[in-house]
């Protein structure tokens, strides 16, 4: 009987693979994809002929352009989060659930998604729900062991 156990299961690693694909994606939009856009309207006035012209101009950014180059560690937070959430769960029993410092994390992360959620936070979000799902999929795999074997101490021993 083979009993060495796999650190990280199938699920949680598609929920932290598309947390992680998602993550790098928000780095990238951050420096390629505009995020801010406006019009400057501008009016002229010529006193000879006494007529005005208006010209408006639409102007967009992205995050970096507007913010800076510190944007980018705005947008590697996600980042951040999946890396150390995923070194947490691998080298943690998966019989002893999620780790303490996985749920840390999550929270903190999930926290700031609500303060940013005005600007960046909804871009988060992705990330959020995947690293929730990876935390309660090891922490249900955790009950389901704990289940099957209080059931098989439970049942007669068979001769």
């Amino acid at each position: 009987m083979n009993t060495t156990r796999r650190r990280v299961t199938l699920p949680e690693y598609i929920v932290l693979g598309v947390a992680f694909v998602w993550g790098v994606l928000v780095i990238v939009g951050a420096g390629t994809m505009p995020l801010y856009s406006g019009e400057s309207i501008k009016t002229t006035y010529d006193p000879v002929t006494g007529t005005s012209a208006t010209s408006a101009t639409t102007v967009s950014a992205t995050l970096v352009g507007q913010n800076g180059g510190y944007a980018y560690i705005i947008a590697a937070l996600p980042l951040v989060a999946v890396t150390v959430i995923a070194l947490a769960m691998a080298l943690r029993d998966p019989r002893r659930g999620t780790p303490p410092v996985a749920w840390i994390v999550l929270g903190l992360f999930g926290a700031f998604n609500l303060l940013a959620m005005l600007t960046v936070g909804v871009f988060f979000l992705p990330v959020t729900a995947c690293l929730l799902a990876a935390c309660i999929i090891r922490q249900l795999r955790r009950t389901t062991e704990q289940l099957a074997a209080s059931r098989q101490a439970l049942q007669p021993d068979e001769v």
